[in-house]
């Protein structure tokens, strides 16, 4: 029987939240489907993309923290 690979397997696959079988068929997949192997590269460089993001918040933000648990402290 031949399995059809969806994005959401892509995606589990992207997650490592596939077993060895299902990695292996899955990249197997991806060879003989182009759009499938597009979508795969996409997600990777979204991957790469959002570890190397680095959020902090302003320092507004951590004043107005500080300050409201000042305020709670002293109820």
């Amino acid at each position: 029987m031949i399995k059809i690979f969806t994005q959401n397997d892509v995606i589990r696959l992207v997650y490592n939240e596939v077993n060895d079988e299902e990695r292996d068929e899955i990249l197997h997949a991806l060879i003989k489907d182009n759009d499938l192997a597009l979508f795969y590269a996409e997600l990777l460089e979204l991957e790469s993309s959002m570890l190397s993001l680095k959020a902090e918040p302003s320092q507004k933000s951590i004043d107005e923290i500080i300050n409201f648990s000042k305020t709670y402290v002293h109820r």
